[in-house]
C-alpha cells in the first residue's frame, strides 16, 4: 500500500522525533550544512543563502537569518 505525500511526512517526522529529534531542527542542520558547502565552492555569502532559502522552499534570502544566523 502506497502511502501519500502527507502520510510520508507523518511517518518521517516520527521516526525522527522516535530518535529524538524534531522536523525544524533536521532543517535547521542541514540548511547549515548546504551553506557550509556552498561557500567551500566559492559561492559568496548572498548567493549561497539565496540557494539554500530556495531549496528550503522559502525563495526568501531573510528567512536563511532564522536558520543560518547573521
Amino acid at each position: 500500500m502506497s502511502r501519500n505525500l502527507k502520510q510520508e511526512k507523518d511517518h518521517l517526522s516520527n521516526s525522527i522525533k522516535s530518535q529524538g529529534f524534531n522536523m525544524h531542527a533536521v532543517r535547521h542542520s542541514e540548511a547549515q550544512e548546504r551553506y557550509v558547502e556552498l561557500i567551500a565552492e566559492g559561492k559568496s555569502d548572498r548567493k549561497a543563502r539565496q540557494v539554500v532559502s530556495n531549496e528550503l522552499g522559502h525563495g526568501r534570502i531573510y528567512v536563511t537569518k532564522v536558520y543560518l544566523g547573521k
